[in-house]
């Protein structure tokens, strides 16, 4: 009898581990959700603030892309403000070209401070200034 008691303990054990891993492995796959749209003042271009979390100890990261009115963040498209623990943030244009993102405090892993796209068959360079407000 103790030994099925104990036989019936250790299947439990390795079935709730292996559910364990495969729920585990699935949340690997970051959860992106677009927290904000912006667009620019002569509507030609948004900023779209995107939250990528993977549900595991690391940070949330908060990624900001550049695309023409409208259209939706694809897996290939590269960021121009990638950060972790962002606090404080405040993101407007400045005006139709000019994106500029503050914040109180971030932990910044990629940033550009200019990034092209083509609007109605020309090219159109937008400027980023990033802005930290903590010694302000």
């Amino acid at each position: 009898m103790h030994r099925i008691i104990i036989l019936l303990c250790l299947t439990a054990i390795l079935f709730g581990g292996l559910y364990f891993l495969y729920t585990g492995a699935r949340r690997l796959e970051p959860m992106k959700a677009e927290t904000l749209r912006k667009s620019s003042p002569n509507n030609l271009i948004d900023c779209i603030l995107i939250e990528s979390d993977t549900g595991t100890v690391t940070s949330t990261d908060y990624l900001i892309y550049i695309k023409p009115f409208g259209e939706k963040v694809g897996k290939d498209d590269k960021i121009v403000f990638g950060a972790q623990r962002l606090r404080g943030d405040n993101i407007y244009w400045k005006d139709a070209n000019t994106l500029r993102i503050e914040y109180e405090n971030a932990r910044i892993f990629s940033f550009t401070n200019y990034c092209t796209l083509q609007i109605n068959g020309k090219d159109r360079e937008i400027n980023i200034e990033e802005v930290s407000l903590k010694n302000h």
